[in-house]
């Protein structure tokens, strides 16, 4: 049994700002819930797609760490560890799960700009992509490093970026954003 705790999506606070950044009551009100960023079939089925396997077995997912003020501003983003038991073998994750708002004033900003969007490409197509080309020119170590992204998908019904969670590698966010990057 998962000990993941599922956030309630905010409340409407704000119509007008909405409506100057062009989203209408009725936009808000068609908008349908994505769901929980975190669930045992996504995670199941990344680390299926990771680990390019389909023998993933006792899946336990812990919430890591709630969002520090600042952090997913357009996106959920849900920091989670992981243990599965794949192809025999006990393996551990530290993931941070990047998805649609399940708020509708948000989920309607990130679509409009489609910042998770070119994330996702960018991520899911272009480095493996990249990746490609450079090894078949035999300049592999020209590839830029990034961190692991184990599992990504933008489509109808499945709209998310799964990250390693680069806080366990020791890497921190900005203290003051306002004040610039130190």
């Amino acid at each position: 049994e998962s000990t993941y705790k599922i956030r309630q999506p905010r409340k409407l606070t704000n119509t007008k700002l909405l409506v100057a950044m062009g989203a209408s009551q009725s936009d808000l009100g068609a908008f349908p819930d994505p769901g929980p960023a975190v669930t045992e079939d996504r995670i199941v089925r990344a680390i299926k797609s990771h680990e390019n396997t389909d023998n993933v077995e006792n899946v336990v997912m812990e919430d890591a760490a709630g969002n520090e003020k600042g952090e997913g501003f357009t996106s959920t983003l849900e920091a989670i560890k992981i243990h599965a038991l794949v192809n025999g073998e006990m393996r551990a994750y530290a993931w941070v799960v990047k998805s649609m708002p399940r708020d509708p004033n948000r989920a309607l900003m990130s679509l409009a700009y489609k910042a998770d969007e070119r994330e996702e490409a960018f991520y899911g197509t272009l480095m493996p992509k990249l990746k490609d080309f450079l090894s078949a020119k035999g300049a592999a170590d020209l590839m830029p490093k990034t961190c692991s992204v184990p599992y990504s998908a933008w489509t109808e019904d499945e709209k998310v970026l799964i990250m390693e969670n680069l806080k366990d590698e020791g890497w921190r966010d900005a203290i003051n954003k306002k004040a610039g990057l130190d």
